[in-house]
């Protein structure tokens, strides 16, 4: 009767666009490159309220087949995420043979048995979606993606478990993914990304702000410490977007918190030893910015994000960097509509000093710290890129798509992992030096009733200390029904 109730009416969608579905990213930045969407498109989660005006006014007539295609699909999310004032019911079930080394941006089971059920709602302030998950193996209830906000203008304040992804790469951002499970948290974004009316400030273009404060709710040394977050993109030409971002660790058990402690961190009075006793330390943070450049009229973009760890001279300079570097190509395959869009994708988590990033290495370095002993991580993974500190890593992704709605992610993986020399810090894959090489393919379809995701993959990790090598094929599958 439950599945029944859901296939008779089309689902409400959340105001906002959750990090996860590969062929609506792609869409999206589809239009964005077209010129169709002008509002930034790397922050997530993404307004609908910045997407409907452009794709409302948008001519099919003006864009290529593929963009149509995207225009296509894109209006018709669009209109049921227009639904508003009902309470709607959504489920998922899925499960996934053993968890992947790499959580990439798609969508993947973190518990080989996962159960969900829950409800969303959208009216013209309020809004709330509730996801209520028990993970079989784990047997624990989780809440991530719940959330409940409230419109006020053009701002709206949200609290709970939102997944969030801050950056244009699609295996990992280096500050912020969703690699970890989110943190409870509240936070604020902006609604509209229309630009400013400013004489002086209208260079920037539409522009997005996104920021929060979480508590870490897991085991730590320091019990309670917080996450605060900021960033802010911005579009001051069609074929660009950047973005700045920072992330704070401050707060917690033991530790001084304060307006004191919280205007020292904004202004990088954070560096023990140098501009600050280790006692009054007010936090862990990174920050740095990022870019996007497609080319006019042409199937290529290429992107970057660059990440700093504290500062290096006691200030608010950034020395100690981390390096991400993109690449995209789209174009047709054969002559039955289908599409790609591919990522060539290298980053690399070793710390580099000075020379804006091309410096000597600094090992130990990222996503650690001495106070807040387990790092930059959430339940033992890292909240920023998934290979972790001290890694280099190769990326290659294409995402396919049919006419019909059918999607496949195909993706291959080499990274050199944790390669700092007598490395004692924490590290999510490996204690040692390895070298992990994996792959996968995912096809993703809508069904008479909901929508079908199957992931087949395999890593293979080898410890360049012991020899050992470990083979990890992985089995997934999701059901969606009731979700947009």
């Amino acid at each position: 009767m439950l599945l029944g109730a859901l296939a008779a009416q089309p689902a409400l969608a959340d105001p906002f666009i959750a990090p996860g579905w590969v062929g609506l990213r792609v869409d999206l930045q589809t239009l964005a490159d077209a010129g169709v969407i002008e509002a930034p498109v790397t922050t997530w989660p993404i307004s609908w309220q910045a997407l409907i005006g452009s794709v409302d006014a948008a001519e099919a007539a003006d864009l290529t087949p593929s963009a149509r295609m995207a225009l296509a699909r894109m209006r018709g999310e669009l209109r049921i995420a227009e639904t508003t004032h009902q309470v709607k019911p959504h489920v998922r079930l899925g499960g996934i043979s053993e968890p992947v080394a790499l959580r990439g941006f798609g969508e993947t089971p973190r518990d080989q048995g996962e159960i969900e059920g829950g409800i969303s709602y959208t009216g013209d302030r309020l809004s709330f979606n509730v996801d209520a998950t028990y993970a079989v193996d784990a047997e624990d209830w989780r809440f991530d993606g719940s959330y409940v906000g409230l419109a006020i203008k053009n701002w709206a304040f949200i609290a709970g478990y939102p997944q969030r992804w801050w950056g244009p790469g699609i295996q990992g951002s280096l500050i912020l993914s969703t690699n970890a499970r989110p943190v409870p948290q509240i936070g604020m974004e902006r609604i509209s990304a229309h630009g400013f009316e400013v004489r002086w400030l209208r260079w920037l273009g539409p522009w997005t702000v996104s920021s929060f404060v979480g508590e870490f709710d897991d085991e730590r040394a320091i019990e309670d410490a917080n996450l605060f977050g900021f960033r802010m993109t911005a579009r001051p030409l069609p074929q660009l977007e950047v973005g700045f971002s920072r992330t704070a660790q401050l707060c917690g058990e033991g530790r001084p918190c304060g307006l004191e402690e919280f205007g020292d961190m904004l202004l990088g009075k954070d560096n023990v030893g140098v501009n600050v006793d280790a006692e009054d330390e007010p936090g862990n943070q990174l920050a740095g910015f990022d870019g996007r450049w497609a080319f006019r009229d042409r199937s290529y973009a290429l992107y970057w994000q660059w990440i700093g760890e504290d500062s290096r001279q006691g200030g608010p300079q950034i020395g100690s960097w981390l390096r991400l570097f993109g690449a995209e190509l789209s174009g047709n395959i054969g002559n039955g509509g289908w599409r790609h869009r591919s990522y060539f994708e290298i980053a690399d988590t070793t710390c580099q000093e000075g020379g804006g990033g091309f410096g000597g290495d600094k090992f130990n370095c990222a996503y650690q710290h001495g106070t807040y002993q387990e790092g930059y991580r959430y339940e033992n993974l890292p909240l920023g890129y998934p290979t972790d500190a001290d890694s280099e890593s190769l990326a290659v992704i294409s995402v396919l798509s049919s006419p019909g709605g059918q999607t496949w992610e195909l993706g291959a993986h080499s990274v050199r992992v944790n390669q700092g020399p007598g490395a004692d810090q924490p590290h999510s894959l490996s204690t040692n030096p390895a070298s992990l090489y994996g792959g996968y393919a995912a096809y993703i379809r809508d069904l008479p009733l909901g929508r079908v995701r199957i992931r087949l993959g395999v890593d293979e990790l080898r410890d360049q200390v012991t020899g050992l090598t470990e083979n990890e094929p992985s089995l997934a599958f999701e059901w969606f029904v009731g979700y947009w």
